[in-house]
Order: structure tokens, then sequence, then C-alpha cells
């Protein structure tokens, strides 16, 4: 018996699975070079016939073979000749490029052309969100370099506070819809506004603006605002759900909040070495980032009703 354990104790331990290669990173183009036979051998590897069949079409790491094409997706309906709505969608354009295979034919597009069900629309709106991100990173940077130093750490400060508050948005959301089936179609919805947001933030603060923005309202009264919102975000979590998913709600919410108030303070100090000879400006900008948050509420609390 001994024996034995020692030799499970010694035994070396099982190797940590490696998670699979992300074939569309390569595909678009995001965190690294855009490289189609990288993409083509990966979605081969994965048997992601659907886009082996997509890029045979185009074209894209290979030459156009509408032939090939075919082939790849008779490896995706399978044997068992079953197709769902997507497989229908790309039936029906490869058997259009059949009826002519030498015409010149539009780029097949999975996500504008093929993606009609939740597992696959769900992927694509978060390649687009991530397409997005990496879009939106490239324009942070570059405003960031055209900064005096000043306002460069400033800058590095709001984007430091910002992301954990979209992704805490992002999980506020998810949790807000658990029980259905568009949560995760909900989170990306929201979380690529707070982005937007964000972004028209930065565009507005360092690259449009001559001079200190003007105020919308008094910061006290955009916040008196925000906590009617929130207030009544917070309730109707209550209605319908078990109380154990109200109050994993009403958690998130508090989460995404601290992390929003956060970059709110970071917001206004940024503005503040914009313009460091306007006394007001931290109000003013609070005020406007505040603004932003009650539309965020209001967009989640509106598609929900």
């Amino acid at each position: 018996m001994l024996a034995a354990l020692v030799v499970f104790l010694l035994a070396p331990a099982a190797p940590v699975p490696t998670p699979p290669e992300n074939c569309d990173a390569a595909y678009d183009g995001v965190g690294q070079a855009q490289d189609f036979a990288k993409a083509l051998a990966c979605y081969r590897s994965q048997e992601a016939w659907a886009m082996v069949a997509i890029m045979q079409l185009n074209g894209e790491g290979t030459a156009v073979d509408v032939a090939a094409a075919r082939a790849s997706f008779a490896r995706l309906v399978g044997a068992s000749a079953y197709q769902d709505a997507d497989a229908d969608k790309l039936g029906v354009i490869i058997k259009a490029r059949e009826a002519n295979p030498t015409a010149k034919a539009p780029r097949v597009d999975f996500c504008r052309d093929v993606a009609s069900t939740t597992v696959s629309l769900d992927p694509c709106q978060q390649r687009a969100l991530d397409q997005q991100i990496a879009k939106d990173d490239r324009l942070v940077k570059s405003v960031r370099d055209h900064l005096p130093p000043p306002a460069q750490g400033q800058l590095d400060h709001v984007v430091k506070l910002f992301q954990p508050f979209a992704r805490a948005e992002a999980d506020r959301a998810y949790q807000e819809y658990i029980s259905g089936s568009i949560r995760g179609t909900f989170s990306m919805r929201q979380e690529t506004m707070v982005r937007e947001n964000f972004i028209t933030f930065i565009k507005s603060m360092a690259v449009e603006a001559t001079a200190p923005p003007a105020p919308r309202s008094p910061f006290a009264a955009a916040d008196r605002a925000l906590n009617a919102v929130y207030r009544q975000k917070v309730r109707s979590y209550a209605a319908g759900e078990t109380k154990a998913t109200a109050a994993a709600c009403r958690t998130k919410a508090r989460n995404a909040q601290h992390f929003w108030i956060q970059y709110r303070d970071a917001a206004a100090d940024f503005a503040a070495s914009r313009w460091p000879n306007s006394p007001s400006i931290k109000d003013v900008v609070k005020a406007l980032v505040t603004e932003d948050r009650i539309r965020e509420l209001q967009n989640s609390m509106e598609s929900r009703n």
C-alpha cells in the first residue's frame, strides 16, 4: 500500500491541456499580422469546415476553388446530412458559385453572410468587439504620443482604470440576463457601448477640443439623476428572479459602479491636466461622464423591458 502511494506521489503530473490556437486572430489580423495561410491551416486542424470553405471560395490562403469548398461543406454537414441555419446559408452561396465557378464573385464574410444562430452570432460579435478594441488601442496610443508628459501620465491612469470598469460592466450585463439566451449578446453589446463612450471622451478631451468643454448640467444634478437610475436598476433585478440571482445581480452592479467611480475621477484628473487653469473642469467632466453612465444603464433597462 505504501509503495503504491509513493509511486503515485512520484508520478509526473498530468500535462495541462494547451488551449486551441485562435484561428480568427490570424484570419483577422488581431494581435498579430494577418496571415491567411496560417489561418487556413488552423481552421483545418480544428475542423472548422465552414471557414475553410469560405476561404476556398474567397481565394484566401489558397487559390479560388469552388469544388474544394463543396468538399469542405460536405465535411461540415457530415454523414448525418444535418444542416443548421448557418449551413443552409453557406450551401446556398456555394450552389450559386457552382452555377458559374469562373465568374468574379463578392467576398464571402462569415459573420455578414452566413452566421444566423446564437452559437455563431455570439463569436461574431466577440470578433467585432476584439477588432474594435484593437483599433481603439491604436487610437489611444496615437493620442498619447501627441500629449505633453504630464497629460500622458494622466491618460495612462484613465486607461488603466477604464479597463476593469469595462470588464465589470460586461459581467453586470451578463448577469442581468443570466437566465436568457441573449446574455452573451447583451453583455458584449453593453461593453461595446461603454467603450464607444470612452473613445468619444478621449477624442473630445485630447483630439477635438481647443478649449475646456462646456457644462451641460451641474455635476450634483447629474449625480442625483444617476443615483435614481441606479436604484431603479437594482430594484428591477428582484422582479421575476430568485433571491440568489437577484443578489448576484446586485453584487455585479455594485462592482461595476465601484470601478466606474474610479474611472470617472481619473477622467476628471485627465481633463484637469489638459486645462490646469480651469477651476471647474473636474466637475464639468464628472458631469459629462455621469451623463454617459446614465445612458448606459438606461439602455440596459430599456432592452430588458
